[in-house]
């Protein structure tokens, strides 16, 4: 009588060695596709993306805030241009050595400005997309938001720069905490479970049937080491069995 049990494979059991594969996760993303727009999407998907455009437009003021703050008083950029060039040595040294500060602050200047631009673009266009179920637009997003969060936080506990005028300080630091809020709100509005068919993410189900197969293929991966190292166990132990039986022939 076979008193041998068997243990069921996981899904994904194959190949000429019976190595078990992992179950693939559930797909994220709409099935047909991007929406075309965002006119059928659930309120919640356009409040996000509502609020993700207005950081974009905070981020946009709060760099254009910054470019004239520097314009009207541009000390501190220039303090700090030239503690870049005094730090510099070598062939850096040589690159700079007919520039002054002033001239590298209002390239600094101008470069953030431009660099504050294209970001706030890219952060909309990323809204944008992200609203009509891009997946990997809401990560990102996410992950900015969280920065954004962050910042907002940490400026209410710093001080401002040196020489920057206290109303540029002052509307600068708003403009940033506005930009935490909304970029939070935009977070909140998008993880609204009523949004998982809009946006293609998996159902409790489909995450609860991934599990199981995941638990499945781990335990039939450790039966299978388990039973490895019984049979090499076994076949150590006999083989010393032989060279014990070869030993004592031999006398």
């Amino acid at each position: 009588m076979n008193t041998e049990q068997h243990h069921p494979r996981p899904q994904g059991t194959g190949g000429p060695t019976g190595t078990p594969k992992p179950p693939k996760p559930p797909k994220v993303g709409r099935k047909d596709g991007l929406a075309p727009n965002l006119q059928n999407a659930p309120e919640d998907v356009r409040f996000g993306v509502w609020a993700w455009l207005a950081v974009s437009v905070l981020q946009l003021l709060a760099s254009v805030v910054q470019f004239v703050s520097n314009l009207v008083d541009p000390r501190n950029l220039t303090k700090s241009s030239q503690g870049m060039l005094d730090s510099q040595t070598g062939m850096f040294a040589s690159v700079l050595a007919d520039r002054d500060a002033s001239q590298i602050a209002t390239q600094v200047n101008v470069s953030s400005l431009i660099w504050g631009i294209v970001a706030s673009v890219v952060c909309a266009f990323l809204a944008l997309r992200a609203g009509r179920g891009g997946p990997y637009s809401r990560m990102f997003l996410n992950v900015a938001s969280l920065f954004m969060i962050l910042n907002a936080v940490l400026i209410t506990f710093t001080s401002g720069p040196e020489f920057m005028p206290v109303g540029f300080v002052l509307l600068i630091g708003v403009l940033t905490i506005l930009s935490g809020v909304g970029a939070a709100l935009g977070m909140w509005f998008m993880a609204r479970p009523e949004n998982r068919d809009w946006l293609g993410v998996p159902s409790e189900k489909e995450m609860d049937k991934y599990s199981k197969e995941l638990d499945e293929y781990r335990a039939e991966m450790r039966r299978q080491k388990e039973e490895a190292k019984q049979q090499k166990q076994q076949q150590n132990s006999k083989n010393n069995q032989n060279n014990n039986d070869h030993t004592w022939g031999g006398h």
